[in-house]
């Protein structure tokens, strides 16, 4: 019989980070990729301790896809005012497009105030609350977590929205393109405008010189730049194309029949194919303890609002008769 341990909250952050600007500040910016995933972007850090008039928040850092602007803000303990006030003034000195307040709790007063900012504030402006976790398994390492408490219900979209155009797309990340199967682990990339290479990580990472790190890391020490457009600068050297190419290139063959209404007849292959996809979805949405779930993780792959995912959710289950 396996012997399975006990996951363990722990509640005092200052256990694992004694400090926020010395400790947990440099960690987030070394292990900025655990937000990114949580999130649903891939996040460029551009400066920590970033000089706001008098003040300086705690990370500056981009979206790599679009170079979006984004701040964030620790807090190892409850959420006060103080802080919600700096968010705003950092929010205004940047020009920031996305703000993320990192916290040990959220109390309800201030949920509620980033919940109307949400409401309130310009569309192309999100402010996300997110609560941090750590647990351990016995003398296990502590294992950080996540959790985002309030986020605008389309901010996904607006943050992948190009400047001066209407066009909404939620973009897939590397880890998604090494599942399609388009590029795979060992595969070497370079980087664009050098003869530098790197072998692709089935993680999504690179290594250099068997060294690991993230795609946007190697980039920016090979260009010297702060931040890099990723999938623009990564060459796939088999094919050489951008890695912003090949995923293109796969989302317009294999997902143009989720956004094109202009077609008034499909072949019987196209219906199956379509038909076959939407199966597939709702087996997987079953597979989630409850509806509540299934639809979070709708609204955190598609970045559409909780409405349009409840009736996504119904119709599949509908559809394909699933209790």
């Amino acid at each position: 019989m396996i012997n399975l341990g006990t996951l363990e909250e722990i509640k005092d952050l200052r256990e694992v980070w004694s400090h926020e600007a010395h400790d947990f500040t440099p960690w987030l910016a070394k292990n900025i990729s655990i937000l990114g995933d949580e999130v649903g972007i891939d996040i460029s850090i551009e400066e920590t301790e970033s000089s706001v008039g008098d003040f300086n928040v705690d990370i500056f850092a981009t979206d790599a896809d679009t170079g979006k602007k984004i701040i964030i803000e620790n807090q190892l303990e409850e959420t006060d005012h103080d802080h919600l006030g700096k968010l705003i003034t950092y929010a205004s000195g940047k020009s920031a497009d996305l703000v993320i307040w990192l916290v040990r709790k959220a109390r309800p007063e201030h949920r509620a105030a980033i919940e109307w900012l949400n409401n309130h504030t310009d569309e192309g402006v999100g402010f996300i609350l997110c609560e941090i976790k750590v647990f351990r398994i016995g003398n296990s390492e502590p294992a950080p977590k996540f959790e985002i408490i309030e986020q605008p219900n389309n901010w996904v979209k607006e943050m992948k929205k190009p400047s001066g155009t209407n066009k909404r797309t939620v973009l897939p990340k590397i880890k998604d393109m090494l599942e399609w199967g388009v590029v795979k682990g060992g595969d070497i990339l370079a980087a664009k405008g050098s003869d530098e290479e790197a072998a692709l990580l089935q993680n999504g990472h690179v290594s250099v010189n068997d060294e690991e790190m993230s795609m946007q890391d190697w980039l920016r020490r090979v260009t010297g730049w702060k931040s890099v457009e990723t999938y623009k600068f990564a060459i796939h050297k088999e094919t050489g194309k951008t890695l912003s190419q090949i995923r293109k290139e796969y989302m317009d063959e294999n997902m143009e029949w989720l956004y094109d209404t202009t077609s008034k007849e499909i072949s019987f292959d196209e219906f199956h194919n379509s038909l076959k996809r939407m199966s597939e979805t709702a087996l997987l949405l079953q597979r989630f303890q409850d509806k509540k779930e299934a639809i979070a993780y709708l609204m955190n792959e598609t970045g559409l609002p909780v409405e349009e995912c409840t009736s996504a959710y119904d119709i599949y289950m509908k559809m394909f008769d699933y209790k």
